[in-house]
């Protein structure tokens, strides 16, 4: 109890990453090859967002009148404007809880807003190399055998 799960190596990956620059043709073809979701993009080592497929849906929803779309003409940079909400991550250092991870997931959908990814760094900042992501979809495999007063103590 007094040394909980953290999220490195929990949650440690290799995470795929774009350049505000990549093509959006690029990012389809991982997103068909592994079928990941989320996509941090950077223009050098700044952050700029997190592409999410709700964030494609809703900018090719405001290209539907255009009659062609060329997946390999459009930037990245042309589709974070459409992402939707700019809150949709949160970084976190590599030694936090699992279960700190899991409060921040459900801490937004109190507030009614969409946490899409939770981005680990070394101390949590935004300007440091990525060691993994966290999604929605991770948190069901947060270790189910921790103790109430672990998870409560913990967070």
């Amino acid at each position: 109890m007094s040394k909980p799960n953290t999220v490195i190596p929990f949650f440690q990956t290799e995470v795929t990453i774009f350049g505000a620059a990549n093509s959006l043709a690029d990012m389809l073809s991982v997103i068909r090859e592994k079928e990941f979701s989320q996509f941090p993009i950077y223009e050098g080592n700044t952050f700029r967002g997190l592409i999410t497929e709700h964030g494609i849906t809703n900018w090719m929803a405001k290209h539907v009148d255009e009659d062609i779309i060329q997946f390999s003409d459009t930037r990245l940079y042309d589709i974070l404007p459409h992402i939707g909400e700019v809150g949709n991550y949160q970084f976190i250092g590599r030694n936090e809880s699992i279960y700190i991870a899991e409060e921040k997931f459900k801490e937004s959908i109190k507030q009614g807003t969409r946490l899409d990814a939770i981005l680990i760094t070394h101390s949590g900042k935004s300007n440091e190399k990525l060691l993994g992501i966290i999604t929605t979809w991770d948190i069901i495999n947060i270790p189910k055998n921790a103790t109430r007063l672990e998870r409560k103590l913990i967070t």
